[in-house]
């Protein structure tokens, strides 16, 4: 081993030389890589920012749609309201024909199946 001096009259060996610049590149290399840690930090927190302003957007997006869905429903609920009613008031309407068609056929004594027979078909015998 080589002796050396510090300045102070201690002597060095090449060995504790080795030792320093064995910690010098230690320690670059864990200055280097908390530069590498900021600059993945740095680039994380840039891309958090966009992924945050996208969900933004995506959640105004859905609270439109669902606004939307919930006025379809309330269209369609009120749709269901008005067929309700027609098919209630078809079988009121229904049901005052029949009752008009039977009045009608008891008046005239014949069934109105014999009034719209084919015209070649004598509908009472002739004496």
């Amino acid at each position: 081993m080589q002796a050396m001096t510090n300045g102070n009259g201690d002597h060095l060996t090449a060995a504790t030389s080795e030792s320093d610049l064995h910690a010098r590149q230690m320690v670059e290399e864990g200055l280097n890589a908390v530069a590498r840690i900021q600059q993945d930090r740095d680039s994380c927190a840039k891309q958090l920012l966009v992924t945050g302003s996208q969900l933004r957007g995506v959640e105004t997006e859905l609270a439109a749609l669902n606004l939307a869905y919930q006025r379809l429903l309330t269209e369609i609920d009120e749709y269901r309201r008005q067929r309700d009613h027609a098919v209630a008031r078809r079988a009121e309407v229904e049901a005052v024909f029949n009752a008009a068609l039977d009045l009608m056929q008891k008046h005239r004594g014949r069934p109105l199946v014999e009034e719209t027979a084919p015209a070649d078909e004598p509908m009472c015998d002739a004496d």
